[in-house]
């Protein structure tokens, strides 16, 4: 219409309070008819995929079809561009169309220090509707799984779990860990805004358009710190479990999550959730926080698979399937 003002074009931001769905509960769910249909012809749009994208097709570990990998390679420091590189691990879900879309969906991990390619075996069954007109983007972030993971452990294995109930960053544990790693990469440089320069530079050598940026907990401050680095190049944002730019991570994590635990709770009075266990843990000699209740399945207490089948529970029981994990450790 004539006269009409129109201002410039923006990245459309959806706010969801929900929680990332961990990629086993992803996987638990049937795959819609149209990622079933879609998987026959999988190895073809691998193959037409990489004729227009640098990538080229594999399996990765769980997947049924055939996917685009690879790797592009970014200096550790931008500063000195022949210093150190990081090779980041790139994988795209195809489009399931000779013709896509260029605004590619592009997934970011949480934690800070989940590998987001590792959600790739679920995609084409739990978004697959997306691919009919769009690839999926995940890339590692620097410093998690194939893009120069950077992990402690502090000590915790399946034979001695109990590192995991104590105190979730014990100071000489990361001094050690801190110290170990350094001698492989310089950890100043392995921060959001770092690693958001590295989304755009993978953006820009697979050639794609603005992106549409779906990001849970951790993930939402990345999509927040990459739309005021770069508002060109987002078309689209979807924040799960908003993490607000001023929020302490993870100072804030005891609080915020009894807060959570309560609400499991509450919601799960009456419904049918016979395999979660409700146990309230005797709190600490020095404990300053609130009481902390855990969520475990059917396992004995205290072992690793009870702890992990407290988590795969959470997320799977359809009752639950909106609540965020209800403890840090």
């Amino acid at each position: 219409m004539s006269g009409t003002v129109r201002g410039p074009k923006l990245p459309v931001v959806a706010f969801a309070v929900l929680a990332l769905i961990a990629p086993a509960a992803l996987l638990a769910a049937d795959p819609p008819p149209a990622a079933q249909a879609a998987t026959q012809d999988a190895g073809r749009w691998a193959r037409l995929g990489a004729e227009r994208l640098p990538l080229q097709p594999c399996r990765p570990e769980g997947m049924k079809e055939d996917v685009l990998c690879g790797t592009f390679s970014v200096p550790e420091d931008r500063a000195k561009p022949d210093g150190r590189k990081v090779a980041l691990k790139v994988i795209v879900v195809p489009a399931r169309t000779e013709r896509p879309e260029p605004d590619a969906v592009a997934l970011i991990g949480g934690g800070p220090g989940e590998a987001i390619t590792g959600a790739a075996p679920g995609v084409s069954q739990e978004v697959g509707d997306l691919l009919a007109r769009r690839d999926v983007l995940l890339v590692d972030q620097r410093g998690t799984g194939g893009s120069n993971g950077l992990y402690c452990a502090f000590g915790i294995t399946p034979e001695n779990p109990q590192p995991a109930f104590d105190t979730m960053f014990p100071l000489d544990g990361v001094k050690k860990c801190a110290a170990e790693l350094a001698k492989k990469a310089d950890l100043t440089k392995y921060t959001t805004t770092i690693a958001a320069d590295d989304l755009e530079a993978v953006r820009r050598w697979l050639g794609l358009g603005p992106l549409n940026l779906v990001g849970g907990s951790y993930g939402t401050r990345f999509v927040q710190v990459f739309l005021r680095r770069y508002p060109e190049s987002v078309r689209t944002a979807i924040l799960q479990g908003v993490v607000s730019m001023d929020q302490q991570v993870p100072i804030n994590h005891s609080l915020d999550g009894q807060r959570a635990l309560e609400i499991v709770v509450e919601s799960a009075r009456g419904a049918s959730v016979r395999q979660l266990v409700f146990v309230e843990c005797p709190p600490r000699a020095d404990a300053r926080g609130p009481r902390v209740m855990m969520i475990v399945g059917q396992a004995p207490a205290g072992s690793f698979d009870a702890w992990r089948g407290w988590f795969e529970e959470v997320y799977a029981s359809l009752e639950l399937w909106r609540a965020p994990a209800p403890v840090d450790r």
